[in-house]
């Protein structure tokens, strides 16, 4: 095994979750048995790369449903698009081509602005997809340096090419750069967007982990893959959000020579080496507090349920392992009723349990907007519960409740 990011075969791997699914796998029988493995996070010690060693299947990561959705933080792209216009050589005639079904808000903006020449990849002629469930995950697995080529004979040279949120996904981090600005013409420009995975990283939690994805960039681990290229970052700025963060990178290509696959000494990565450290450390604290916590509420009769059925819930779930306290997940998506969640099996239920008042203390993995809907449905109901965020960095976080708990025990 090696490095993604610089080849280094010196990885250090102290995270090991055994037994783990996909997260949209869900099921119809708790009986029915899905494609499990171990998810395996090491880190590199060349680099500081956090990273899966033991990447799922690529086939296995296609939903089984039509309805699977993935959405993304759009509240500053008025801003980029703004941004990117003001770029040498960028005017209405440009081509803008973006690689997926993400980049469609982007390119809406900037056809409302008279760009007209814009593009985005098709899935099935551009990459041979035939399976319309299909996301992002064979996108980012076909999408390779040849077939960039082939794209760019097929359509020309774009002056923009944008690719929001699959850089993580990608298996060959290096082939998915070179192949990127293989679209681009010299003087052209790679837009990249990515999470920022360095809080959760600090506090130890398991929603930076993902199945689908193969990386967890910090902003140093980001900038070095683009040095490890010998790649100039000519655009760089840090999105806040509220449960996650966001990195955009703007590379320009200045040459037709952009794959460098070469051994590189980054020099000293003490303090990526300390942040991995302290988020395996910070992770095993707080799936046992965490399930003292759930127990002591099994103990009181307290029904437990989770809202929102995604991977976050999934990742929260499954890595801590405790669905075998939680009664029961809420989600209002109808088709996502009736059927169990991966792994722990947890049974998906509408959010009309509220009303009927059959749960004690609800788990949120849901967006702002999520909560927002929530509470004008069942405003009142809410306040006659206790409802905790499970995102670290929140103000009303299940870690600031247990952290909180251990201390008042403990003094």
């Amino acid at each position: 095994k090696s490095c993604k990011l610089c080849f280094s075969e010196a990885l250090n791997i102290e995270l090991s979750l055994n037994d783990q699914c996909v997260s949209h796998h869900f099921t119809t029988d708790e009986e029915v048995k899905t494609h499990t493995q171990h998810l395996e996070v090491g880190q590199c010690g060349n680099c500081g790369l956090v990273q899966t060693t033991s990447p799922f299947p690529v086939d296995e990561l296609t939903p089984n449903y039509s309805w699977i959705t993935c959405t993304e933080p759009e509240g500053h792209l008025d801003a980029l698009v703004a941004d990117l216009r003001t770029f040498k050589e960028v005017d209405s005639s440009s081509s803008i081509v973006g690689l997926s079904f993400k980049e469609e808000t982007t390119l809406a903006r900037f056809n409302a602005l008279n760009y007209s020449n814009t593009r985005i990849l098709n899935p099935l002629n551009d990459f041979e997809i035939e399976n319309a469930n299909s996301k992002i995950e064979l996108v980012q697995h076909r999408f390779t340096h040849e077939r960039a080529n082939k794209l760019r004979e097929k359509y020309g040279e774009a002056r923009i090419f944008i690719a929001r949120h699959i850089l993580e996904h990608a298996y060959n981090l290096v082939d998915f750069v070179s192949a990127s600005l293989a679209l681009v013409a010299v003087g052209g420009y790679v837009v990249f967007e990515i999470p920022d995975c360095e809080t959760g990283l600090v506090n130890g939690d398991p929603t930076i982990l993902w199945e689908e994805h193969t990386v967890c960039f910090t902003e140093a681990t980001f900038k070095r893959l683009f040095e490890v290229m010998g790649l100039t970052i000519v655009y760089f700025k840090k999105i806040h959000y509220k449960y996650e963060n966001a990195f955009v990178a703007v590379i320009e290509k200045q040459s037709e020579n952009t794959l460098m696959k070469q051994p590189h000494h980054f020099g000293d990565v003490k303090n990526d080496m300390e942040l991995y450290q302290a988020f395996v450390r910070r992770f095993d604290q707080n799936k046992k507090k965490i399930i003292d916590t759930l127990i002591s509420w099994q103990a009181l009769g307290k029904k437990v349920a989770f809202i929102g059925a995604g991977h976050m819930a999934n990742s929260f779930i499954n890595y801590y392992d405790i669905g075998k306290y939680i009664d029961f997940v809420i989600d209002d998506n109808e088709q996502m009723q009736n059927l169990h969640m991966p792994r722990c099996k947890n049974k998906i239920v509408s959010s009309k349990c509220i009303k009927a008042g059959l749960v004690d203390i609800i788990l949120s993995s849901i967006s702002e907007l999520g909560e927002k809907k929530l509470k004008e449905k069942h405003g009142a109901y809410l306040d006659e519960l206790d409802f905790m965020s499970i995102y670290s960095q929140d103000r009303d976080s299940i870690y600031r409740y247990v952290y909180l708990q251990h201390e008042k025990l403990e003094g």
